[in-house]
């Protein structure tokens, strides 16, 4: 079997679409350099005629075996089909409250000083959801936050 190169599918080497846009440029490619037709890629693969037209138009990308078998029906390794596709991870998540010690002793000092759930989530820039939440697992941990009462405005 000849590898083919699938290196510059795009033009220009544009990688700004989706995965599955991205994919079915491959697919669509590759079946066209092997001489094939859509049916006659979905015989040698064992699938369906309508999933490998929407996969080439961009409208799903293939489970493991199905990428198994398209690539072996096209005489490819499977990463070739794959190529141009990358992801890079983002900065890290914020971690949660319940998973930061320095935050959940925050809290209790900011509260212990008599500061508003609405402050004390401002200062640690989280949403006062968050922080009540927490509030309500950590007295369930036994950590001494005492209930306050709302008392309306004086008149």
């Amino acid at each position: 079997m000849t590898a083919i190169t699938l290196l510059s599918l795009v033009p220009g080497g544009s990688f700004t679409t989706s995965l599955p846009e991205r994919f079915g440029a491959n697919l669509r490619l590759a079946r066209k350099a092997a001489g094939l037709s859509i049916d006659g890629l979905a015989r040698l693969s064992q699938r369906n005629f309508t999933l490998i037209a929407r996969m080439e138009q961009g409208a799903g990308i293939p489970r493991t075996d199905t990428l198994i078998r398209l690539a072996g029906a096209l005489g490819l390794e499977p990463h070739e089909l794959l190529v141009g596709i990358a992801w890079q991870p983002g900065p890290e998540p914020p971690r949660p409250i319940e998973k930061d010690p320095n935050q959940r002793s925050e809290i209790v000092r900011l509260w212990s000083v008599g500061k508003s759930v609405e402050a004390i989530a401002s200062a640690l820039g989280k949403t006062s959801g968050a922080v009540s939440s927490e509030m309500w697992r950590m007295r369930k941990q036994g950590v001494d936050l005492p209930y306050r009462i709302r008392r309306p405005a004086a008149p």
